[in-house]
């Protein structure tokens, strides 16, 4: 029985040791998960991310490189935003034991939700960085009208993601033709 393991990401903690993460699919399995390994110095970490619905893939990690806390985005199908476009982009942070929440990063409609209301569009890639404590998840999004790239960072005590620079929505940091699919 064999696994496949996709999406590929990797980061460097505050102790110069590497964090891996990637899309699995569990042979036989109903779902697929996002598996995550940080190397201890001695072994490697299971942190894996673990989720409730049917499909989540293109994982990206990133690690602040003062503390090691780790930070997680990923795109995930959900319910209840489209029929046709059932993804959205999510995110979390590892400060201890557990993956925690960002300001509703966790929940649907996750952090590409704001536009869902002005445009369906279809999100994949999505990538992450820190620096300090602030978090910033950028992502291409689009339609068969075109496509967009996007950028919203969350902050420690934000109740939401927020945009930058007016490229949280549309028209996003750069919009054009191309169909997304």
């Amino acid at each position: 029985v064999n696994n496949e393991a996709e999406y590929l990401s990797m980061a460097v903690n505050h102790l110069g040791n590497p964090v891996v993460a990637w899309h699995e699919n569990p042979a036989g399995a109903a779902k697929s998960t996002i598996s995550v390994r940080r190397w201890t110095g001695a072994t490697w970490e299971s942190l894996n991310y673990s989720n409730t619905l049917f499909y989540i893939d293109f994982p990206k990690i990133a690690a602040n490189p003062v503390n090691g806390d780790l930070y997680l985005t990923w795109r995930q199908q959900v319910t209840g935003v489209s029929a046709y476009h059932p993804h959205q982009i999510f995110a979390a942070q590892r400060t201890g034991a557990s993956w925690t929440e960002m300001g509703g990063s966790f929940t649907t409609p996750g952090i590409s939700s704001a536009l869902v209301s002005s445009v369906i569009s279809y999100p994949y890639g999505p990538d992450i960085a820190v620096r300090g404590s602030n978090v910033m998840v950028s992502w291409r999004a689009g339609n068969t009208n075109g496509n967009s790239v996007f950028v919203r960072q969350w902050k420690p005590g934000q109740s939401s993601w927020t945009t930058v620079y007016g490229a949280g929505d549309l028209p996003g940091v750069d919009t054009w033709s191309e169909k997304a699919f």
